[in-house]
């Protein structure tokens, strides 16, 4: 005999991961730069503004509008709300990499 999730457990979780989803985009968005020049590696770094990414959380995926940044000489560019969260692998929050990871 299956184990069979019933309609009220599926409509608690779901509403338990938008808590979650919610709680994390507000989470990261701490993270983000207001859009201030920063200091990286020696260079000064300016925001070309906001880009919409989705990142991957424990609760599912979240759409965040974050700045990235660039120096003067072109280049690549630097996502300060990724690197102060320590995204990893791109889009996906230490939350759930070392859930995935057990």
């Amino acid at each position: 005999m299956g184990f069979n999730v019933s309609k009220a457990d599926r409509v608690l979780v779901e509403a338990l991961n938008a808590v979650g989803r919610v709680g994390a985009a507000h989470l990261l968005a701490g993270f983000d730069a207001q859009g201030q020049p920063l200091l990286h590696a020696g260079r000064k770094w300016t925001s070309k503004g906001r880009v919409a990414k989705f990142y991957e959380t424990p609760w599912g995926e979240v759409l965040l509008d974050r700045h990235l940044c660039q120096h003067s000489g072109g280049g690549a560019t630097l996502c300060p709300l990724e690197a102060r969260a320590r995204i990893v692998g791109g889009s996906a929050t230490p939350h759930l990499a070392r859930s995935l990871g057990h």
